[in-house]
């Protein structure tokens, strides 16, 4: 699959913002060798290296879930999207990134390399996030960075909720709303509350509420069918 120019140009910007850090001398929002640094910590922290290459592990419902690490940092986990796609779609463009991180690309439950659940209930959105948890436990280390695409940012953002301790930060690059958080829809209503007067509200508020219906309509046949019309359609020639 080829990777888009607009992914490229924002891993990029990602890059760049990790040499400043690194110019900056400040390691994880204390500068390095300070006296803060030295009274919070005893020494630079060092990250245990990670060995390169593929790997599997099982989830609590029996899958092998694929992963594969390169690159030399601090770990950093890069989910697929969750709707068929294999890490493939990244291993070009973050290429930039494995000069200052261990990359752990991770092709979620159904993706790529890793099995598939057999029930249509195995593709349930909290399995997503005991996947990333369980392959944070088997490589063995305190915590973590996700980087997220796209659909994977709803798993980033709700492991980052759900798993604080293990979640170091989070990357996000053209992420995902989440139209079931509570929170969004009161101050989307809220806003949409301030243009209800005008002449063209009326029409404009039917047809965004229809978008947003189909939009939550496929997403619930997409469950439903366990995303088998879109894996099918990824192993095409």
């Amino acid at each position: 699959m080829p990777v888009t120019s607009s992914l490229a140009a924002k891993t990029a910007i990602l890059r760049r913002s990790t040499d400043r850090l690194k110019q900056s001398r400040v390691l994880w929002g204390v500068k390095a060798n300070s006296d803060e640094t030295r009274a919070r910590v005893p020494a630079v922290a060092r990250w245990r290296a990670l060995p390169r290459g593929d790997g599997h592990f099982i989830t609590r419902d029996s899958l092998s879930l694929w992963y594969t690490i390169s690159g030399k940092g601090p770990p950093l986990v890069v989910p697929t999207p969750g709707w068929g796609a294999s890490s493939d779609l990244y291993m070009r463009s973050l290429i930039p990134l494995e000069g200052s991180f261990s990359v752990i690309y991770f092709d979620t439950r159904g993706a790529g390399r890793s099995d598939a659940p057999l029930e249509d209930s195995g593709y349930f959105f909290k399995y997503f996030l005991d996947d990333l948890e369980a392959l944070h436990l088997h490589l063995q280390f305190h915590e973590w960075f996700v980087f997220a695409h796209s659909d994977a940012s709803l798993q980033a953002t709700m492991y980052a909720i759900k798993y604080r301790k293990a979640c170091r930060g989070i990357f996000i690059v053209d992420g995902t709303v989440n139209n079931d958080d509570k929170e969004y829809e009161r101050d989307r209503a809220k806003r949409m509350r301030r243009p209800s007067r005008q002449p063209w509200y009326a029409a404009a508020n039917t047809a965004l509420n229809r978008i947003r219906n189909q939009t939550k309509n496929s997403r619930r046949a997409l469950l439903a069918l366990g995303y088998r019309c879109i894996l099918l359609a990824t192993a095409l020639p």
